[in-house]
């Protein structure tokens, strides 16, 4: 399964949708496709949802590396931006605020949620939108 993303420009942000078992590869490569789609634009939002995904395979590692590829790719491209995490299970929530400790020093600010309203609500995008 993986990581796919959908884009909406006119609105500056994405969604990343995590399905399955996710690894280290998974999480890596999806991200740097995604950072080299035309599409994409530094700056834009995050909302990661995590409900249909299982982080068994995920490593503190593979986290680190993902903040290092981030910071690569954006630092000097944004000043900064958001990404609302939904991850409703422990191990989720966890990994998913580890990696807001891990991502500290860069320009992404992150938040874990459990629901999916309180998430757009941080990011201030209409529920609406997405359904």
């Amino acid at each position: 399964m993986g990581i796919s993303f959908t884009i909406y420009e006119e609105q500056a942000f994405f969604v990343s949708t995590w399905i399955g078992n996710i690894t280290d590869s998974d999480l890596l490569s999806s991200y740097k496709d995604l950072y080299e789609n035309e599409k994409f634009k530094p700056g834009f939002h995050e909302i990661a949802d995590l409900r249909k995904a299982q982080l068994n395979d995920v490593t503190s590692d593979g986290m680190s590396l993902l903040v290092e590829m981030m910071q690569r790719y954006l630092t000097e491209k944004c000043d900064d931006f958001k990404t609302a995490v939904i991850a409703p299970d422990n191990i989720s929530f966890g990994m998913s605020r580890v990696y807001k400790s891990m991502s500290y020093n860069s320009p992404e600010n992150v938040e874990v949620f459990r629901e999916l309203n309180e998430a757009l609500k941080w990011i201030s995008i209409d529920e609406s939108f997405l359904k």
